[in-house]
């Protein structure tokens, strides 16, 4: 089985990019929440979210670490080819 690599390049930015965006709006509130004593959210709601801002940061470093899997993969490919062209 082939992978497109620039096509799964292109999903682990997209879904890393979307997963911050996620984050910083999740931390805002917090923030808010924490500093204006707003109390936007109930006690269970913050652990919630807790648990889905930790699970929001593990999908970004796991992009994160994807993308550099196969950014080495496409360029190993691409000086391999290159090997092949001069020899």
């Amino acid at each position: 089985m082939k992978i497109d690599k620039r096509s799964l390049e292109g999903v682990t930015i997209s879904t890393g990019l979307v997963t911050i965006v996620l984050m910083i709006i999740f931390a805002s509130f917090a923030f808010a929440d924490l500093v204006f004593e707003w109390d936007l959210f109930s006690e269970e709601i913050q652990r919630g979210l807790g648990v889905i801002m930790f699970f929001l940061g593990s999908i970004v470093i796991a992009c994160f670490l994807l993308n550099i899997m196969v950014n080495l993969s496409i360029m190993s490919s691409k000086m391999e080819n290159q090997t092949k062209k001069i020899s």
